[in-house]
């Protein structure tokens, strides 16, 4: 994984995408990105606590996100779909 080029991914979707911001990312993401199998089995679509850790800690805290609880809400469900 360290020679992967996670910016030009980003950068297929935001081409103004910043290098340093991308390299926290990957950075604070390390471990999920070992084994994303693992780590997505940690995340439970069916409860509740966990979905509001989701929307609290990494959707409004992380990303900074102000789209009201509703909006979030349905974006975690989107993801929890597919």
């Amino acid at each position: 994984m360290a020679d992967h080029d996670f910016l030009a991914d980003v950068q297929k979707y935001a081409p103004d995408a910043d290098g340093e911001a991308v390299a926290g990312i990957v950075k604070h993401l390390q471990f999920s990105q070992m084994n994303p199998q693992a780590d997505a089995a940690l995340v439970s679509c069916s409860d509740p606590e966990e979905l509001s850790r989701v929307r609290e800690s990494w959707l409004k805290k992380k990303l900074a996100r102000s789209e009201g609880d509703s909006d979030l809400d349905a974006a975690i469900e989107t993801v929890c779909g597919t």
